[in-house]
């Protein structure tokens, strides 16, 4: 093992890290509910954070129909089918046009995001229930996948640099 081959593969990881580690925070996406049945009047924010942006979202808790899991079926580069898993809010329009709106965070795991709905189900259908917060994000799931790459670049590095 040369002292040359682990600097090489060291400096590689430290640029892909500078790189991916920084776009991996950005492509998050971070989601929080805080309801209160207690304010005046009761109020529901939603944000929704992804590459930077921000949408926030101040309802009634009145105007909160519900929540559910929505699948998305899209064909990828390559021809195959992709199915993603949205966590969907319905609620009541507050304005003068009378539609529902429907507030729809980024793909994530079906499992959690109907747990998110059973929650959010509850809270409509209990009033007694005088809070709901739930705050969650894919922040964990895209760093794993971003320090797999990170390692796979760094031993590819390390590889190439024995083969000089």
């Amino acid at each position: 093992m040369s002292l040359r081959r682990i600097v090489v593969a060291l400096l590689a990881a430290a640029l892909a890290a500078a790189v991916l580690l920084p776009l991996t925070a950005w492509l998050a996406e971070t989601v929080s509910i805080d309801c209160r049945r207690s304010g005046s009047p009761p109020r529901c924010l939603l944000e929704l954070s992804y590459r930077n942006h921000t949408e926030l979202h101040a309802v009634d808790v009145a105007a909160l129909v519900g929540a559910s899991v929505v699948s998305r079926m899209r064909r990828d580069a390559d021809g195959n089918m992709d199915e993603t898993w949205h966590l969907r809010i319905e609620v009541r329009a507050d304005g003068p046009s009378g539609k529902p709106g429907i507030i729809e965070t980024a793909a994530g795991d079906r499992e959690a995001h109907r747990a998110r709905a059973g929650q959010i189900n509850a809270f409509v259908a209990t009033p007694a229930q005088s809070t709901l917060n739930m705050h969650f994000d894919d922040r964990s799931y895209r760093l794993g996948l971003a320090w797999i790459l990170i390692a796979t670049i760094a031993f590819g590095a390390y590889t190439l640099a024995r083969a000089r």
